[in-house]
C-alpha cells in the first residue's frame, strides 16, 4: 500500500497513560476534566514517542484495532501499516493539541489540531491538520482505536 501525503498526516497522534479516575457515565463536554487531562497527557506521550520512534510506547498507545482514516474516509491505514510507515520516516516535529474531549462510559472522543514536520523518501512535508481521536479505557489506560484526520 502506498503512503500518500495524507497518510503522513494521519500517522501522528495519541497516547496511553495511567488513569486515576473513571470517565463520566453520560455524554459531557469536559473542558477541564480529569479525562481531558489524561487524554492530553496521552497525546503528548504519543507525540514524543513518534519523534524518537519508541515502538513499545506506541504499541501501548495504539489499540490493536487502531485505524487511521483521512479525508473523506476512503483512505485508511491499519495499525500494522502505520507501524511499517513509521520505520521509513524521520519526524522532526509533531505538535498535536487536544481542543475538547467528550466521554460516554469508557469511550472518549478528542477533537485535535496540530502540525507536523516529517521526511519520508527524501521528501519533506510540513502539514497542519485537524481531526478526532477515539479512545477506549482498557485495563486502566486510555488507548486510541481510531484517528480521523483532515487538512
Amino acid at each position: 500500500m502506498k503512503f500518500a501525503a495524507m497518510g503522513l498526516v494521519g500517522l501522528a497522534l495519541t497516547g496511553a497513560c495511567a488513569v486515576t479516575s473513571m470517565p463520566t457515565d453520560r455524554l459531557t463536554a469536559n473542558a477541564a476534566s480529569p479525562v481531558q487531562s489524561q487524554i492530553a497527557a496521552a497525546t503528548a506521550a504519543w507525540n514524543e514517542a513518534l519523534v524518537i520512534k519508541d515502538v513499545a510506547t506506541l504499541h501501548a498507545i495504539l489499540a490493536s484495532e487502531f485505524v487511521l482514516t483521512t479525508n473523506d474516509g476512503n483512505n485508511t491505514t491499519s495499525r500494522d501499516q502505520w507501524f511499517q510507515n513509521l520505520q521509513n520516516m524521520t519526524i522532526a516535529k509533531i505538535d498535536v493539541r487536544v481542543l475538547d474531549v467528550r466521554t460516554e462510559g469508557n469511550v472518549a472522543v478528542a477533537q485535535i489540531e496540530g502540525e507536523w514536520d516529517v521526511t519520508r523518501g527524501g521528501r519533506r512535508v510540513v502539514v497542519p491538520f485537524r481531526g478526532a481521536d477515539s479512545w477506549v479505557l482498557r485495563d486502566g489506560r486510555w488507548q486510541v482505536f481510531r484517528r480521523q484526520m483532515a487538512r
